[in-house]
């Protein structure tokens, strides 16, 4: 007998009797199946509507996690630990596991472990059977690669075993012993991969049987990982470059600075102090430079009509040569050959050479050859 609720079958009913027998209460059974139908039909509609409920709440979370994990990457600082973070919200999403972050390094062709997150005594167990603690341990690129984890992918992909996890650097004995004292479940992993290539990975190692939950967030995560990894080593970068340029400019003879388009001064060279005297506290911008340099008002005002012209005219990249006597710190006057040179994002590169000697000896030459002359 068949459940029917508004039209709809959800059910079913059968009743065993004698053969030859007449069905008993029959009216009072079929009113009953009918409201027993009607209370499964809501039974269920109940269950889609709390399922549905569910479905939407973890999408909020979910939303919750990603926004929250976006805002950290873009307002974190160098100085935090972001290896660390990201274990650590990995864990919120799977926290029945162990987290393995880890960055590849493709000139020194080697993968290190830089964080592992989980329960510190399953780790302690775990770095106790494999015998090695593994942060910061390098493993070589080409192992990688031979264990099959899945270096040229950039979705979520199963290790086989934590033999894999491990790159075929821990002993595989080692390995399966530690997978059954730990009761170590399956492994999963996902590449930080941008544009320029990887920048390295993620090992998840489960500590229960079953599947990975979370798996859409976890992708969506790791694309975000990748971007602030990839910003992060974009700056290391640029810090290093600037290092290096200015290490440069600290090494020239001549006097340096570098002046950025709103026209402060953001480095100056130890030549530069030598020469003048004044620091980055006395002339944090070129008004205040102007304005010490160049005490005398007419004259302060040809420089910086001659600035002005010259760099209108000559734009980026050409050398802009001109000559002027400059008031320095202790009060004396030199006389400084400027060469500044706009660069391609609008800042000033600007070298000053003293040729008061020059000038003097080229001026006594005048003087002496027009004397010679009269005679």
């Amino acid at each position: 007998m068949g459940l029917v609720s508004r039209g709809r079958i959800v059910g079913d009913v059968g009743i065993s009797i004698q053969a030859g027998t007449e069905l008993p209460n029959r009216g009072l059974i079929e009113a009953f199946v009918r409201q027993a139908a009607i209370a499964i039909d809501r039974k269920i509609a109940d269950d889609r509507l709390r399922q549905s409920l569910a479905r939407e709440q973890e999408q909020v979370r979910n939303l919750l996690f990603l926004s929250r994990t976006a805002m950290d990457f873009i307002e974190m600082e160098d100085s935090v630990d972001i290896y660390h973070y990201i274990g650590d919200r990995l864990r919120d999403l799977t926290p029945d596991s162990i987290i393995f972050v880890c960055t590849l390094d493709a000139e020194q062709r080697e993968i290190r472990f830089r964080e592992v997150i989980g329960d510190r005594e399953q780790i302690d167990r775990l770095q106790g059977v494999i015998g090695t603690e593994l942060i910061g341990i390098p493993f070589p690129l080409s192992e990688m690669l031979l264990s099959g984890s899945g270096v040229s992918t950039d979705r979520i992909f199963e290790s086989p075993s934590l033999y894999d996890t491990f790159f075929h650097q821990i002993p595989e004995e080692h390995c399966v012993q530690a997978e059954t004292e730990l009761g170590l479940g399956r492994g999963f992993g996902r590449n930080f991969s941008c544009r320029e290539g990887i920048l390295g990975c993620i090992k998840i190692q489960l500590t229960r049987p079953g599947d990975l939950a979370n798996r859409e967030v976890i992708e969506a995560f790791a694309n975000q990982a990748s971007v602030a990894l990839l910003r992060r080593r974009a700056r290391g970068n640029l810090r290093r470059s600037e290092r290096r340029f200015r290490d440069v400019i600290d090494s020239s003879p001549f006097a340096a600075a570098i002046i950025d388009s709103d026209g402060r001064y953001t480095y100056l060279n130890r030549a530069f102090t030598d020469l003048f005297g004044y620091t980055l506290e006395d002339i944090p911008t070129g008004k205040d430079w102007f304005r010490l340099a160049f005490p005398d008002e007419t004259q302060r005002h040809e420089a910086i009509a001659a600035w002005k012209a010259d760099r209108g005219e000559a734009g980026p990249g050409r050398p802009r040569l001109r000559t002027f006597q400059v008031r320095c710190r202790d009060g004396k006057e030199k006389t400084i050959r400027f060469s500044p040179v706009e660069l391609s994002d609008g800042t000033e590169y600007v070298t000053y050479e003293d040729v008061t000697e020059e000038r003097r000896v080229y001026r006594m030459l005048v003087g002496e050859i027009a004397g010679l002359r009269k005679k």
